[in-house]
Protein backbone atom coordinates (compact mmCIF):
# COMPACT_ATOMS: atom_id res chain seq x y z
CA UNK A 1 0.00 0.00 0.00
CA UNK A 2 1.20 3.54 -0.54
CA UNK A 3 1.79 5.84 2.46
CA UNK A 4 -0.93 8.55 2.72
CA UNK A 5 -3.61 7.01 0.93
CA UNK A 6 -6.61 6.05 1.53
CA UNK A 7 -7.99 2.39 1.32
CA UNK A 8 -11.88 0.60 1.77
CA UNK A 9 -12.33 -2.52 3.64
CA UNK A 10 -15.30 -4.73 2.72
CA UNK A 11 -15.91 -8.29 4.24
CA UNK A 12 -18.93 -10.43 5.05
CA UNK A 13 -19.06 -12.27 8.42
CA UNK A 14 -21.63 -14.91 10.29
CA UNK A 15 -21.30 -15.96 13.27
CA UNK A 16 -20.69 -20.07 13.95
CA UNK A 17 -23.81 -21.76 15.06
CA UNK A 18 -21.54 -23.72 17.31
CA UNK A 19 -19.97 -20.34 19.16
CA UNK A 20 -21.23 -20.17 23.40
CA UNK A 21 -20.71 -15.80 22.61
CA UNK A 22 -20.10 -13.42 20.07
CA UNK A 23 -18.19 -10.71 19.76
CA UNK A 24 -18.12 -6.60 19.15
CA UNK A 25 -14.24 -6.57 19.56
CA UNK A 26 -13.60 -7.87 16.31
CA UNK A 27 -11.10 -5.57 13.75
CA UNK A 28 -8.39 -5.63 11.33
CA UNK A 29 -4.25 -5.32 11.47
CA UNK A 30 -2.09 -5.10 8.33
CA UNK A 31 1.75 -5.57 8.45
CA UNK A 32 4.35 -5.42 6.42
CA UNK A 33 5.27 -9.38 6.17
CA UNK A 34 3.09 -11.88 7.95
CA UNK A 35 3.42 -12.53 11.48
CA UNK A 36 4.83 -15.01 13.21
CA UNK A 37 4.76 -15.15 16.90
CA UNK A 38 5.18 -17.84 19.53
CA UNK A 39 2.82 -17.70 21.77
CA UNK A 40 -0.59 -19.74 22.33
CA UNK A 41 -2.04 -16.25 23.90
CA UNK A 42 -4.38 -13.59 22.81
CA UNK A 43 -2.25 -11.02 19.80
CA UNK A 44 -3.01 -8.02 22.08
CA UNK A 45 -1.85 -4.80 21.00
CA UNK A 46 0.45 -5.03 24.13
CA UNK A 47 2.26 -8.23 23.05
CA UNK A 48 2.25 -6.87 18.74
CA UNK A 49 3.77 -3.92 19.17
CA UNK A 50 7.05 -4.66 20.29
CA UNK A 51 7.55 -6.80 17.87
CA UNK A 52 11.17 -5.76 15.66
CA UNK A 53 10.97 -5.12 11.79
CA UNK A 54 6.99 -5.01 11.99
CA UNK A 55 5.06 -1.68 11.39
CA UNK A 56 1.30 -2.65 12.33
CA UNK A 57 -1.81 -0.90 11.31
CA UNK A 58 -4.64 -1.58 12.97
CA UNK A 59 -7.72 -0.44 11.66
CA UNK A 60 -11.49 -0.13 13.63
CA UNK A 61 -14.11 -2.08 11.91
CA UNK A 62 -17.38 -0.82 11.48
CA UNK A 63 -20.32 -3.41 11.76
CA UNK A 64 -23.54 -2.86 9.45
CA UNK A 65 -25.42 -5.33 11.24
CA UNK A 66 -25.34 -7.58 14.69
CA UNK A 67 -22.37 -9.55 15.31
CA UNK A 68 -24.25 -12.23 16.82
CA UNK A 69 -26.07 -13.10 13.54
CA UNK A 70 -25.64 -16.58 12.52
CA UNK A 71 -28.41 -16.91 9.85
CA UNK A 72 -27.21 -13.96 7.98
CA UNK A 73 -24.28 -12.23 6.44
CA UNK A 74 -23.16 -9.60 7.75
CA UNK A 75 -21.10 -6.10 6.11
CA UNK A 76 -17.98 -5.45 7.88
CA UNK A 77 -16.61 -2.40 6.06
CA UNK A 78 -13.70 0.29 7.33
CA UNK A 79 -12.18 3.14 5.51
CA UNK A 80 -8.36 3.96 6.60
CA UNK A 81 -4.87 5.75 5.31
CA UNK A 82 -2.38 3.30 5.05
CA UNK A 83 1.44 3.54 6.67
CA UNK A 84 2.93 2.46 3.66
CA UNK A 85 4.40 -0.99 2.70
CA UNK A 86 1.36 -2.98 3.94
CA UNK A 87 0.82 -6.41 2.55
CA UNK A 88 -0.88 -8.59 4.71
CA UNK A 89 -4.18 -8.42 6.46
CA UNK A 90 -5.10 -10.66 9.36
CA UNK A 91 -9.17 -9.90 10.78
CA UNK A 92 -9.28 -10.76 14.23
CA UNK A 93 -9.19 -9.91 18.39
CA UNK A 94 -6.65 -7.67 19.41
CA UNK A 95 -7.58 -6.45 22.70
CA UNK A 96 -6.44 -8.71 26.36
CA UNK A 97 -9.56 -10.79 27.24
CA UNK A 98 -10.32 -8.50 30.27
CA UNK A 99 -11.06 -5.63 27.65
CA UNK A 100 -12.77 -7.70 24.89
CA UNK A 101 -16.12 -6.97 24.28
CA UNK A 102 -18.53 -10.24 24.41
CA UNK A 103 -22.21 -11.33 24.86
CA UNK A 104 -23.54 -14.56 25.93
CA UNK A 105 -25.07 -16.80 23.67
CA UNK A 106 -28.45 -19.52 25.07
CA UNK A 107 -26.45 -22.48 24.02
CA UNK A 108 -23.40 -21.10 26.73
CA UNK A 109 -23.29 -23.55 29.34
CA UNK A 110 -21.61 -23.00 32.19
CA UNK A 111 -18.06 -24.55 33.21
CA UNK A 112 -17.93 -24.12 29.18
CA UNK A 113 -15.15 -22.36 27.93
CA UNK A 114 -16.69 -19.21 26.45
CA UNK A 115 -15.07 -18.93 22.16
CA UNK A 116 -16.76 -17.23 18.98
CA UNK A 117 -16.15 -18.40 15.61
CA UNK A 118 -17.09 -16.54 12.84
CA UNK A 119 -17.07 -17.67 8.65
CA UNK A 120 -15.31 -14.42 6.94
CA UNK A 121 -16.53 -14.30 2.81
CA UNK A 122 -16.31 -11.93 0.01
CA UNK A 123 -13.59 -9.74 1.02
CA UNK A 124 -12.30 -6.85 -0.78
CA UNK A 125 -9.78 -3.90 0.22
CA UNK A 126 -9.41 -1.35 -2.88
CA UNK A 127 -8.03 2.51 -2.59
CA UNK A 128 -10.47 4.51 -2.03
CA UNK A 129 -11.90 7.26 -4.16
CA UNK A 130 -11.98 9.07 -0.94
CA UNK A 131 -8.16 10.33 -0.62
CA UNK A 132 -8.99 12.95 2.45
CA UNK A 133 -9.13 15.95 0.23
CA UNK A 134 -10.53 19.19 2.35
CA UNK A 135 -12.29 21.81 0.74
CA UNK A 136 -10.65 24.98 -0.10
CA UNK A 137 -7.18 23.78 0.61
CA UNK A 138 -4.45 23.61 -2.28
CA UNK A 139 -2.92 20.15 -3.39
CA UNK A 140 -0.25 20.22 -5.94
CA UNK A 141 -0.53 17.73 -8.97
CA UNK A 142 2.86 15.87 -8.36
CA UNK A 143 4.99 15.74 -11.62
CA UNK A 144 4.16 18.74 -13.17
CA UNK A 145 7.13 20.77 -13.17
CA UNK A 146 6.97 22.33 -16.34
CA UNK A 147 9.95 23.54 -18.30
CA UNK A 148 10.64 27.04 -18.61
CA UNK A 149 8.16 29.36 -20.23
CA UNK A 150 6.05 25.84 -21.19
CA UNK A 151 2.66 24.46 -20.64
CA UNK A 152 3.33 21.61 -22.07
CA UNK A 153 2.10 18.02 -20.04
CA UNK A 154 4.85 15.55 -20.22
CA UNK A 155 3.76 11.50 -20.22
CA UNK A 156 5.03 11.66 -16.35
CA UNK A 157 2.40 14.85 -15.90
CA UNK A 158 -0.03 12.85 -17.42
CA UNK A 159 0.23 9.76 -15.63
CA UNK A 160 -0.43 11.70 -12.42
CA UNK A 161 -3.19 13.68 -13.64
CA UNK A 162 -5.03 10.07 -14.57
CA UNK A 163 -4.31 9.07 -10.58
CA UNK A 164 -6.01 12.39 -10.02
CA UNK A 165 -8.75 11.91 -11.87
CA UNK A 166 -9.34 8.13 -10.66
CA UNK A 167 -9.77 9.58 -6.98
CA UNK A 168 -12.45 12.17 -7.81
CA UNK A 169 -14.13 10.96 -10.57
CA UNK A 170 -16.97 9.22 -8.31
CA UNK A 171 -17.33 12.42 -6.15
CA UNK A 172 -20.53 13.55 -7.99
CA UNK A 173 -20.66 16.35 -6.30
CA UNK A 174 -17.37 17.71 -6.48
CA UNK A 175 -15.97 20.93 -8.04
CA UNK A 176 -12.29 21.66 -8.82
CA UNK A 177 -10.26 25.44 -9.33
CA UNK A 178 -7.20 23.83 -11.57
CA UNK A 179 -4.61 26.66 -10.20
CA UNK A 180 -1.58 27.56 -12.64
CA UNK A 181 1.79 29.13 -11.31
CA UNK A 182 5.04 30.61 -12.78
CA UNK A 183 8.25 31.40 -11.66
CA UNK A 184 9.67 35.24 -11.73
CA UNK A 185 11.16 34.41 -15.15
CA UNK A 186 9.37 37.15 -17.52
CA UNK A 187 7.01 39.89 -17.44
CA UNK A 188 4.19 39.75 -15.11
CA UNK A 189 1.66 39.82 -17.92
CA UNK A 190 3.31 37.62 -19.87
CA UNK A 191 3.53 35.03 -16.37
CA UNK A 192 -0.21 35.69 -16.31
CA UNK A 193 -0.98 34.21 -19.31
CA UNK A 194 1.83 31.29 -19.23
CA UNK A 195 0.20 30.20 -15.33
CA UNK A 196 -3.33 30.34 -16.80
CA UNK A 197 -2.85 27.69 -20.08
CA UNK A 198 -0.54 25.77 -17.94
CA UNK A 199 -4.05 25.19 -15.55
CA UNK A 200 -6.14 25.33 -18.74
CA UNK A 201 -3.90 22.45 -19.68
CA UNK A 202 -4.27 19.96 -16.64
CA UNK A 203 -7.92 21.07 -16.81
CA UNK A 204 -8.69 19.90 -20.67
CA UNK A 205 -6.92 16.92 -19.70
CA UNK A 206 -8.88 16.04 -17.04
CA UNK A 207 -11.93 16.99 -19.05
CA UNK A 208 -10.56 14.62 -21.97
CA UNK A 209 -11.12 11.69 -19.08
CA UNK A 210 -14.03 12.33 -18.35
CA UNK A 211 -14.26 15.13 -15.18
CA UNK A 212 -17.45 17.30 -16.03
CA UNK A 213 -15.94 20.72 -17.61
CA UNK A 214 -19.30 22.52 -15.78
CA UNK A 215 -17.85 21.37 -12.39
CA UNK A 216 -14.61 22.89 -12.87
CA UNK A 217 -12.90 26.35 -13.67
CA UNK A 218 -8.90 27.63 -13.98
CA UNK A 219 -6.98 30.58 -13.01
CA UNK A 220 -3.58 31.91 -13.70
CA UNK A 221 -1.88 33.23 -10.83
CA UNK A 222 1.87 33.94 -12.25
CA UNK A 223 4.08 34.50 -10.03
CA UNK A 224 2.02 36.10 -6.94
CA UNK A 225 2.05 32.99 -4.99
CA UNK A 226 5.44 31.37 -4.87
CA UNK A 227 6.49 28.44 -2.53
CA UNK A 228 9.77 28.84 -2.65
CA UNK A 229 13.09 31.28 -2.91
CA UNK A 230 13.28 32.19 -6.76
CA UNK A 231 17.69 32.63 -6.07
CA UNK A 232 17.87 28.77 -6.88
CA UNK A 233 17.05 26.75 -9.71
CA UNK A 234 15.33 24.34 -7.83
CA UNK A 235 12.96 26.67 -6.19
CA UNK A 236 11.92 28.37 -9.86
CA UNK A 237 11.37 24.36 -10.61
CA UNK A 238 9.33 23.97 -7.43
CA UNK A 239 6.80 26.96 -7.90
CA UNK A 240 6.47 26.44 -11.83
CA UNK A 241 3.37 24.01 -10.49
CA UNK A 242 -0.39 23.17 -10.74
CA UNK A 243 -2.54 22.90 -7.99
CA UNK A 244 -6.33 22.08 -7.47
CA UNK A 245 -8.79 22.97 -4.93
CA UNK A 246 -12.21 21.44 -3.98
CA UNK A 247 -14.80 24.29 -3.96
CA UNK A 248 -17.06 21.46 -3.05
CA UNK A 249 -16.78 18.01 -1.21
CA UNK A 250 -18.75 15.24 -2.35
CA UNK A 251 -21.44 14.18 0.05
CA UNK A 252 -20.76 11.01 1.67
Amino acid sequence: MKKGLYYDLHFQVSLAETSTVFTTSLNALLTNKPLQLETSKNLSKRRLTPLADYRLNFVKLQCMGSYKDMENWVTVKARFKAKGGETNLVVGNFEPDATTEKGNLEQGKPGVKAFSYYYVDGMTLVESNFQGYQKNKPYIIKGLHFATDSYDLSKHAKHNIRLLYTRIKTMPNVTLTVNGHTDDVGSEGHNKVLSYNRAKAVAHFLVKLGFPEERMIWKGHGNTKPLASELTKAGRLQNRRVDFVITQPARR
